[in-house]
């Protein structure tokens, strides 16, 4: 017999970034907030494999027991960055990709 895994139930949170860096997040959710430290940009990619490793040390040391089970960063649900984009930007980048179709 086959037995069916139960799939955990994910709560909706959602989360507001506004213009100014104000955030707002709704849910029933308990966050903390660490600031990364600045990993300093180099050519030597073990040098800055082990920066990571160091940083990953560093939040796991300050984050609450309830945050440690959660932090995992190899498997990151996901993330990303909030930019402004101007029309030159979109431009540009329509340009790039346009130089790029033709090179090939």
């Amino acid at each position: 017999m086959i037995q069916k895994r139960k799939r955990k139930v994910k709560e909706p949170v959602l989360v507001l970034a506004h213009h100014d860096g104000w955030i707002e997040v709704y849910g029933h959710v308990n966050v903390q907030f660490l600031n990364v430290p600045h990993i300093p940009p180099t050519t030597d990619r073990c040098f800055n494999s082990k920066h990571e490793i160091l940083i990953e040390e560093y939040l796991l040391d300050r984050l609450g027991k309830s945050h440690v089970k959660v932090f995992f960063p190899g498997l990151r649900a996901s993330a990303d960055q909030v930019q402004c984009v101007r029309p030159s930007d979109l431009m540009y980048r329509n340009v790039m990709s346009e130089l790029m179709r033709c090179s090939l």
